[in-house]
């Protein structure tokens, strides 16, 4: 079934990327930034991703990472989590001077982290009120392949507001997020008015 999904998102993004032209004039120029957002994810516990992107014309290149993970307040346990290192490759079209839509795709190393066997108590006596159990830490590293879409509003060429949907497909643990958040960096060129 993941095969189907990846294969249809596949098809999908060639067919937007041949049949759509970006209606910002560059001045073949590069255009880079940096970014963060937060927003749910398919996991309990709160989504995250942070990036950094480089693009030339209407082709995008960006390192990212994500994780969702449970905040624990006050626990010995460890938090259950699934985090990700990407290198995506994508298109970008805008279509006047503030909206801007970026699909891509690429590998990505995943690690999940989750509670193992019981360990231990450390409790000595009879009666204890500070004891807490010790449970064993696991974690599962494999390769998996990240998807992207992301809908940038430019307030200004320098900062844009973002909404963004990302999925994760692996071995460990499949997971996405939608998030909204912040861009920073050379977004656009300065528009003349007419």
């Amino acid at each position: 079934m993941k095969s189907i999904l990846l294969i249809a998102c596949a098809c999908c993004m060639v067919k937007f990327g041949f049949a759509q032209q970006d209606t910002l004039p560059q001045k073949d120029k590069f255009y880079y930034g940096v970014g963060i957002g937060f927003g749910p994810g398919s996991e309990s516990g709160g989504y995250a991703d942070v990036y950094l992107y480089l693009q030339r014309k209407n082709t995008y290149i960006a390192l990212k990472s994500s994780v969702i993970s449970e905040s624990q307040i006050y626990s010995y346990e460890p938090a259950p989590g699934v985090s990700d290192v990407a290198l995506i490759l994508g298109k970008s079209y805008t279509f006047n001077q503030y909206a801007n839509l970026q699909f891509g795709f690429g590998a990505a190393y995943t690690e999940r982290i989750y509670r193992g066997a019981f360990l231990y108590n450390t409790c000595n006596s009879f009666f204890c009120l500070l004891g807490r159990d010790v449970y064993e830490i696991v974690k599962q590293r494999t390769v998996g392949l990240s998807a992207e879409a992301r809908f940038n509003f430019m307030v200004t060429r320098r900062w844009a507001l973002t909404l963004g949907l990302n999925a994760n497909l692996n071995q460990a643990k499949s997971f996405c997020g939608a998030c909204v958040g912040l861009r920073f960096g050379r977004l656009r060129d300065r528009v003349a008015k007419n």
